[in-house]
């Protein structure tokens, strides 16, 4: 991973859990609140965010999505594909972290005269999910 995909990286990352909180959020005002509808703005942003995702992650995005388009997509259904896609991001952020005298550090490569080589960079606000929970 070179400074270009981290900060892509990071911007999706943060997007994505964004929106999902929110979806969560609307979702959790009541016994139907997961039923409702979400309005086409959203869906239309959404689908950007998720496309935007897709190219990012490539084959390991977590499934074949061509977005919600016109779709009656309830808050249900977005905070489920929502939810796919940041577990995903989470296992790209694991795959190139690494811990180091107690921090974590992204491993970063970086073109110097003398070829490739890794820059550690400090990750910020990072505390991995315990195992099981």
């Amino acid at each position: 991973m070179d400074r270009a995909q981290l900060h892509e990286f990071e911007r999706l990352h943060g997007q994505l859990v964004a929106a999902k909180a929110e979806i969560d959020g609307l979702a959790g005002k009541g016994d139907e609140a997961p039923k409702e509808e979400v309005g086409a703005l959203k869906l239309g942003l959404l689908d950007r965010l998720i496309a935007a995702a897709d190219r990012f992650l490539g084959d390991d995005r977590p499934f074949e999505f061509a977005g919600f388009g016109e779709a009656n997509a309830t808050l249900s259904d977005v905070g489920f594909v929502l939810g796919q896609y940041v577990a995903c991001l989470e296992s790209f952020r694991a795959d190139h972290l690494e811990r180091r005298h107690g921090t974590w550090y992204w491993r970063v490569e970086v073109a110097d005269a003398g070829g490739p080589r890794i820059e550690r960079v400090p990750v910020e606000r990072y505390e991995p999910k315990e195992a099981g929970g």
